[in-house]
């Protein structure tokens, strides 16, 4: 029960907060929800950059956003694919409707100072025209092209020289892999290099991904390497360091990556800058 405004403080509304997984089983959509009460009024969703993917679009269509009020709120208000975004503005055709900027969130220290360094990295040099035509389709690097970055052993080891160097500075601090391979590798030298890092992946058990992220939030760990897996959703206030290592022409996976530091000092356990 939820009281509808200060006017009114005995009256009181229906809530239902479920995540999309709950809200998508075919028993839940629609009927469920409107079993014995009224019509839903307002549909909120967060991460709303997800709407147009296939099973969370049948979803809200059975729920019937269109007949409603739906509102959307996300950091990273667009879709990579364009024939996601066109979806997107079909599912909020009034656009959007109010928009705070990085700026104005760190004035209001909600949000830290970015402080960037770009490391310039002399790996091997790699032939991209047969992989051209698929990037310009996809606007994404392909899985075989990012291989041979992960595969680069001169790159990595000056990756592992960077961080070890600066490790005072940046932990604690979550490095972004190529890929499963390259994480466990980055992870692996980091440890020879004298960096108290762990890997993780989206096969790690919860558990165990429970313990390395509460590690880190003690400051147990210096590094927490993983692949794509601590972006939307993770809140590790405490992270003073994202170490992106994997090359993306996706401005959604890049501010999420770099999110992942952005935690604020009026946020518990933010800080006011971070790298």
């Amino acid at each position: 029960k939820a009281t509808t405004g200060p006017d009114d403080p005995a009256r009181t509304a229906d809530v239902v907060i479920a995540s999309m997984p709950t809200v998508s089983r075919r028993k839940m959509v629609g009927s469920e929800f409107r079993q014995g009460r009224k019509e839903l009024d307002v549909v909120v969703f967060d991460e709303a950059h997800h709407a147009p993917a296939k099973t969370y679009y049948q979803t809200l269509a059975g729920l019937g956003v269109g007949e409603r009020i739906f509102l959307g709120l996300t950091a990273t208000p667009t879709r990579t694919a364009k024939t996601d975004r066109s979806r997107l503005e079909g599912l909020f055709n009034q656009g959007i409707v109010h928009l705070t900027t990085y700026v104005e969130l760190m004035r209001e220290q909600i949000l830290a100072r970015p402080l960037h360094r770009l490391i310039d990295l002399e790996g091997d040099q790699i032939d991209v025209s047969e992989w051209e035509r698929k990037i310009e389709e996809e606007n994404e690097l392909p899985p075989d092209l990012l291989a041979k970055l992960a595969n680069d052993v001169k790159r990595t080891r000056q990756i592992v020289a960077h961080v070890r160097d600066h490790r005072d500075e940046y932990k604690p601090m979550l490095v972004f892999a190529v890929n499963l391979a390259h994480a466990k590798q980055l992870s692996r030298e980091l440890v020879e290099a004298g960096v108290n890092a762990q890997y993780l992946d989206g096969e790690t058990p919860k558990g165990e991904r429970r313990r390395h992220v509460e590690d880190l939030k003690a400051k147990k760990l210096d590094a927490l390497v993983n692949v794509g897996v601590l972006m939307e959703g993770t809140d590790i206030p405490q992270v003073k360091g994202v170490v992106i290592t994997r090359p993306t022409m996706s401005e959604t996976i890049y501010t999420q990556m770099v999110g992942r530091g952005s935690r604020g000092p009026a946020v518990p356990g933010g800080t006011a800058e971070f790298h």
